[in-house]
């Protein structure tokens, strides 16, 4: 059933849909579970393409991951993460006097371009999986630890401080 429905979605994706395959986000609102939650326990089951730029989107099947959830495995599991988001959300660890590095990217959607940046004396905080970067001009902007192209190393004449 190739072709497209206006701009969304593919029409297999719109078939998929149907049958009880969504995308990752739709799946973890649906099973009331963080989309890393799904990331971690469950693979997609197929993929189809969406938006005018044909982006290729993972699918997966939201009765597999509601079932899982209801069997001692899935309660288990699903606890387990709760306490781990429980602890990354109070703690925050700060570490002053970094040198960090980022990409800055700029231009356009067909013709992007990046510059790579690196600033030293900068405060990063981090908290769970995100950085939140000061520098010494007083700039504050925030990244994923995951994020490509960027990196923090703590010089060593100053030592982390846990909140």
């Amino acid at each position: 059933m190739a072709g497209y429905d206006g701009f969304s979605k593919s029409n297999n994706a719109i078939s998929a849909e149907f049958n009880g395959k969504f995308p990752i986000s739709i799946v973890a609102k649906k099973a009331k579970v963080s989309t890393d939650f799904v990331r971690m326990h469950f693979s997609p089951c197929e993929w189809h393409h969406t938006s005018k730029w044909y982006n290729t989107v993972d699918y997966y099947d939201l009765e597999e991951v509601v079932e899982w959830l209801g069997t001692d495995e899935g309660k288990s599991a699903l606890a387990k993460d709760k306490a781990n988001t429980t602890k990354a959300k109070e703690k925050s660890i700060v570490h002053l006097n970094c040198t960090v590095k980022w990409l800055d990217w700029y231009g356009t959607r067909n013709n992007p371009k990046c510059e790579e940046m690196k600033e030293s004396g900068a405060i990063v905080s981090v908290k769970g999986k995100t950085a939140t970067i000061t520098l010494q001009s007083g700039k504050v902007f925030t990244k994923r630890l995951n994020t490509n192209g960027f990196s923090f190393k703590q010089n060593d004449s100053q030592k982390s401080i846990g909140y």
